[in-house]
Parts: C-alpha cells; structure tokens; sequence
C-alpha cells in the first residue's frame, strides 16, 4: 500500500514525490520527469509537471496543485497517475502539430488577441511577456487555438516567443487590436435592479448577479436607464478588455445619453453603471463593494483591479477616480 491511500491523507511534497516515482516508472521517460515554478495572473504560482519521452518534442503541463486538490477529495494517487498518462499519450501527437503551427508568425498573427492584468500585481511576470501599459492595467498577448482533438486553448506570448517570431510588441498590438474585437465581439448583459441588493447583501457575487440575468443582448438593443450592464465578450472570457474596443464605450454612453462607472468585475468582465455625474459618496461605496467583492468572491487569479473608473463621453476617456 502507498502511503497514504489509507483514510490518512499525505501532504503535498509527499503526494508530488510519490506520483512523479509512478509516472517515471510507467512512462519510461527519455530524459526524466522536469518540473518547472508556472507564474500565473496577480502572483498565482503553480508547479507544473512534464513529462520527457523519446521522440516528443513538447509535453502538456499538469499542475501538482490540481492533481492534489483531486486527491484531497477521494481519488487515489493511483488513479490520477492513470489520468495523467492516458491524457500525456492523448495530447503528444496533437501538441507537436501545433508545435510547428505555432513556430510561424505567418500562422498565428490572425490569432494574437490581447487581455488585460493589473500592472502592479504583475511586475514580475511582465518581466517575461510583450506588453503594454494602459491606466493601472498591463495590455498582455494570447494566441486562440483551436484544435479538433484536444479542443480549444489560449497560449500566452512570451518574449521568447516574440524573439522566435522576429517580430516586436507594436506589431502584437497591431494584429491584437483587429483581432480581438473580431474573433471576441463585446456583450453587455442587463442586470435590473441589482445595485441596491449588491449593497445590502454582501454575500451577494457579482457572479451571481451575472448567472441571474435573462437575457444577453448587442448593444443597440439596450434601452432602459438606471441599470447596472456586464460588459464582456461572447465567451465571458478574458472579457474586461472590451473596455478597450473602439467605440464601444462611447457608443453605450451616448445611448444612454450619460457617463458611467467602471467596475472591475474579474479578469473576464467589467460592470458598467450609468450616472448623471460623479459624486464623492457614491464613489466610496462602489469602491467599498469592489473591495468586497474582490476579497470574498473572486479568485485570486481573477482578480483584475480594487480602483473604481469613470467614463467621460465626452472627452472619450477612462479616469481611474
């Protein structure tokens, strides 16, 4: 019996060693297993496993973090090692095509889209990554994949990646700016009356506010004031960088025929709240509610910003108040 497949769980160090000894002896890896410290959004850091059999130029990465957290919650070591070695055998082939794919800017530029992080929360990432500064947020590169057997995917450009490419951030921003909108064309989602209960209750999520909604619509078909809207993309993934299509903001303010809030929802998507003016009190609350929100309901690697923003119609501008 391993230790720890018993009622008594094994910590985390012991569980990475005892898996890493059954991968190693069921693969038969080329080369070994390698480990490697994953740096994800606001600090996140994962440990990711690889596996190096002879004849595969690149291995899918399995997070020790995930593997434990299935093992915390009843499967065996046995049966995860099972699952990372099926799914390694699953991807290999797979992977090496996009592999070659993905070493051709030629390929991929119609894919670079862009999202946005918090700059500060991120300095050390944005150490590895092309990017650009935009308000208190870092304007960061993905390539969408799509592949028919191991689905859909989001590879983050590094500057090894640029560096392959021969190619600099401008150009990035160039094909990402007409890319993103397009493959990713904005959403807003009504969500009536929902201000007053997401104050009053503090249990209350802004996810949970989205989940309620009814009925998601394009723009022009939005007509009703005094409403908080999400506005995201169609996938409600890496969402919150529609603030930065053209026109879209603008668009939204002059038909409500007023300047709104900002709030930064997630990573995924942002809440738009129409006013009359900015005023002092009412800031401080909703800056209040994203503090809470961000601190009870959002995960960590979600998270996207603690400041609240304003929409000036007409300058056209975002200002962090």
């Amino acid at each position: 019996m391993l230790l720890g497949e018993d009622n008594n769980k094994i910590t985390l160090i012991q569980f990475r060693e005892q898996l890493l000894d059954i991968l190693e002896e069921r693969l038969n890896c080329y080369g070994g297993i390698t480990t490697k410290v994953i740096r994800k959004n606001n600090g996140v850091i994962l440990e990711g496993i690889f596996l190096n059999r002879a004849g595969d130029s690149i291995s899918p990465a399995f997070y020790v973090e995930n593997l434990y957290d299935s093992y915390i919650k009843g499967a065996s070591i046995i049966s995860i090692a099972d699952d990372v070695s099926n799914q390694y055998q699953k991807d290999c082939t797979h992977l090496k095509g996009m592999v070659d794919f993905y070493k051709d800017f030629e390929c991929v530029k119609n894919r670079v889209l862009y999202r946005i992080i918090n700059y500060n929360d991120n300095e050390q990432f944005l150490q590895n990554v092309p990017y650009r500064k935009y308000l208190d947020f870092a304007v960061i590169y993905y390539c969408k994949i799509e592949n028919s057997h191991i689905g859909k995917g989001n590879i983050t450009v590094y500057n090894e990646h640029i560096s392959m490419w021969d190619v600099k951030e401008e150009q990035l921003y160039k094909y990402a700016l007409h890319n993103t909108p397009k493959l990713l064309p904005e959403y807003i989602i009504n969500i009536e009356n929902i201000m007053s209960d997401m104050l009053d209750e503090c249990e209350f999520s802004i996810k949970e506010c989205t989940d309620q909604c009814t009925e998601i619509y394009n723009i022009n078909e939005t007509a009703t004031e005094n409403i908080l809207y999400v506005l995201t993309n169609g996938e409600n993934y890496y969402g919150a960088c529609v603030m930065l299509y053209k026109n879209v903001l603008n668009k939204f303010a002059h038909q409500m025929n007023k300047n709104f809030y900002i709030l930064p929802s997630s990573v995924h998507e942002v809440l738009l709240l129409p006013v009359e003016d900015k005023e002092d009190e009412e800031t401080d609350e909703l800056k209040n509610m994203v503090r809470m929100v961000n601190d009870t309901q959002v995960e960590l690697e979600e998270r996207l910003s603690y400041n609240v923003y304003y929409y000036n119609r007409f300058k056209d501008k975002i200002s962090i108040v």
